[in-house]
């Protein structure tokens, strides 16, 4: 425990201590600064869909997830950085350890440990460097969604998956791995309480909740962001736009996003009824990453907990593995230091220039590295549990 809160003391020590040169760095507390004017806007009467931050970024998510921001605006902008900051690292530790839980549930303390070696070793990662920088709520939403799914079947399993869904609309993808897994009580419950939150909403916030689901839900002109900034969204979507005509072509991205969506929650729900719930987990989580419209470099923090039990993984099968761990994390270690060079410190890829030659088309090559990595583990589980599979029938074969 105390490990795990002097991790989360460092790192906000070292973000906070960027904030007095702020200014240069445009990307700190961006996604920070939205939650923060939210709270104030609804404390005030205000719709938090009329509102923007100095940077022009407006409010995207759910009326329920404003209620949820009001805390915020009970400080100051940068004393609340500070403490979301902290928390987040905690959160982001007791995922990890969740996580872990699903492949070894009877060695809490040496969970502990591979948690937060994972966390530590992971924090030069892309996903992490952008997440604390900006100030995300994904890390939090993870750990809703791994309280849930690392509980023992229960009358309240489900509620966890509900309320992150009501944050943030994402969530909603691991309802339907409940329903698929046969968890159908808990894929009930998750439902009834994600429309619990909608209706909380309206009853506080009728007005806001009516322009929202009446419409502002799919205005893309919100979310749709373009140019250098646009190369940096990591789903399918986000990378397909950045290909000349692509994006523009009818139907072509929600077709693919339907097969991909289907292939994966397919593979996950695979790996989940053999008995590797872990490994169903981060499936069904990188599935949603690529299929959502937005997936930014900081919602990829679901690469943590599979760290960390890529950690565990990889110790029991020998050196080969231990390289390919080794190797992951100097790739997700220099991706981390080139994203905060050219997204955080230089908007308009200035820096990009003289880092990379045509940075735009170096920029969009690099960040579809990941998606291609994620799809990779997508097809690289399937191969995994269809040999499995041979392997379990021949051995009952013989013995038959």
């Amino acid at each position: 425990m105390l490990a795990a809160v002097a991790i989360a003391v460092m790192v906000t020590a070292a973000l906070a201590a960027t904030i007095p040169i702020g200014g240069s760095i445009w990307m700190l507390e961006v996604d920070f600064k939205v939650y923060d004017i939210t709270g104030s806007a609804v404390l005030d009467g205000v719709s938090p869909y009329d509102i923007a931050t100095d940077n022009g970024f407006q409010f995207i998510y759910p009326p329920f997830a404003a209620l949820v921001f009001i805390p915020l605006a009970l400080t100051s902008l940068h004393v609340g950085f500070v403490l979301w900051t902290f928390l987040s690292v905690l959160a982001l530790e007791v995922a990890a350890w969740l996580a872990m839980g699903l492949v070894e549930r009877e060695s809490p303390r040496r969970r502990a440990k591979y948690a937060l070696s994972a966390t530590v070793i992971a924090l030069p990662s892309g996903a992490l460097v952008m997440h604390f920088n900006v100030g995300q709520v994904t890390v939090f939403l993870m750990l809703l969604v791994l309280v849930d799914l690392t509980r023992r079947p229960g009358r309240f399993q489900g509620v966890g998956i509900g309320i992150a869904a009501g944050i943030k609309l994402t969530p909603l993808i691991f309802i339907a791995y409940l329903v698929l897994t046969r968890r159908f009580r808990a894929a009930a419950v998750a439902t009834a309480s994600f429309l619990g939150t909608v209706l909380v909403g309206f009853v506080v916030l009728p007005g806001p909740s009516v322009a929202w689901w009446g419409g502002l839900i799919l205005a893309a002109e919100r979310t749709e962001v373009t140019g250098p900034s646009g190369a940096f969204n990591q789903s399918l979507k986000g990378v397909l736009g950045q290909l000349p005509g692509v994006l523009s072509a009818p139907g072509l991205w929600l077709a693919l996003a339907v097969v991909v969506g289907v292939a994966g929650l397919t593979i996950a729900t695979w790996a989940s009824r053999r008995g590797v719930e872990a490994a169903g987990v981060l499936a069904c989580a990188v599935t949603g990453l690529l299929v959502s419209p937005l997936s930014w470099p900081q919602h990829w923090v679901w690469l943590i907990p599979g760290f960390a039990v890529w950690m565990w993984w990889a110790r029991r099968r020998g050196v080969a593995h231990r390289v390919g761990l080794a190797a992951l994390w100097l790739t997700s270690s220099a991706a981390g230091v080139l994203t905060y060079v050219i997204v955080v410190v230089s908007p308009d890829l200035s820096v990009a220039n003289t880092v990379l030659p045509g940075s735009l088309t170096t920029i969009v090559l690099l960040h579809a590295v990941q998606l291609l990595a994620a799809v990779g583990f997508l097809g690289a589980l399937a191969v995994v549990l269809r040999r499995t599979g041979r392997s379990v029938a021949e051995a009952a074969t013989r013995s038959g």
